[in-house]
């Protein structure tokens, strides 16, 4: 069956150009600019994200999936729709003030008793999460 060709300035088009242009600020963002870096991050040919980061060629539900299923900061709804954020960084950081921070609940008395299960969990939380804030921080810093 043969490709339906994609006419300049149509819907499909701007689309196009549009996704590419979010996958290529993922690029950018995260790797650098570095095209052969994001590739193998998400496991994917370095020509085929060149060519979505261009506008020429699309990019399909297997791209979408292996660059959410590698890059779990990132916001699917940004990713596909361009709404939103791109990463979902506030929603993993937790709300502290509740004691909830990334999943892992840990009550107030354990916090007010300093109780040494409380504070292994939370620094284990802090480990594992220290690539993620450090690119949050490097997004932050590249908005100045």
């Amino acid at each position: 069956m043969a490709r339906k060709k994609i006419e300049d300035g149509s819907k499909e088009a701007v689309q196009k150009q549009e996704f590419g242009g979010r996958i290529l600020q993922i690029r950018r963002t995260f790797f650098d600019d570095n095209n052969r870096k994001f590739a193998e991050q998400i496991g994917e040919n370095e020509k085929t994200l060149s060519q979505i980061c261009s506008g020429d060629r699309n990019g399909g539900w297997a791209i979408v999936q292996k660059i959410l299923d590698s890059m779990p900061e990132i916001n699917a709804n940004w990713l596909l729709r361009g709404e939103g954020e791109m990463t979902k960084s506030e929603q993993h950081i937790g709300d502290i003030n509740n004691s909830h921070v990334v999943g892992v609940n840990v009550s107030n008395s354990e916090i007010n008793n300093d109780h040494t299960g409380a504070y292994e969990t939370l620094l284990a939380i802090v480990d594992k999460y220290q690539e993620q804030t450090d690119r949050i921080l490097n997004i932050m810093e590249r908005m100045r």
